[in-house]
């Protein structure tokens, strides 16, 4: 999705890099399978808390960045839509409007996607 790449939605719990919980589930339920005496077990379990409480912090980080990439690239075509003040009816180069409209377009897509990233930031917040 646009220039910025899908770096937001790996960091946010989905696109390549998955849902970190999900991850996190496989591992327990193969670790799970091993017979472990109780202080190994323990000891792996309080491992992986850690490590869960790490990824999660590690993809709201991202979802927020993204998010704010998002609010930039909208601030920065608001200002090159600007030019449609500029713009007489009469304009001989119709193709300008073709352009504008792009970036109204781009926009939409910007503020989707930011709308997106919080929406999975407040989810994956919330979540136990």
């Amino acid at each position: 999705m646009g220039q910025d790449g899908d770096r937001g939605r790996k960091a946010g719990g989905s696109g390549k890099a998955g849902n970190p919980d999900v991850s996190l589930d496989r591992i327990r339920a193969i670790i799970g399978m091993v017979e472990l005496d109780c202080a190994c077990r323990e000891k792996l379990d309080v491992a992986l808390a850690r490590f869960e409480t790490l990824e999660r912090r590690r993809a709201l980080r991202g979802l927020i960045h993204d998010a704010r990439q998002q609010c930039e690239r909208i601030a920065a075509m608001l200002d090159l839509l600007r030019e449609l003040d500029e713009l007489p009816v009469e304009e001989p180069d119709i193709t300008v409007f073709t352009e504008l409209a792009l970036l109204f377009d781009t926009i939409g897509e910007a503020a989707r996607r930011g709308g997106e990233d919080l929406r999975r930031f407040e989810a994956l917040a919330a979540a136990p």
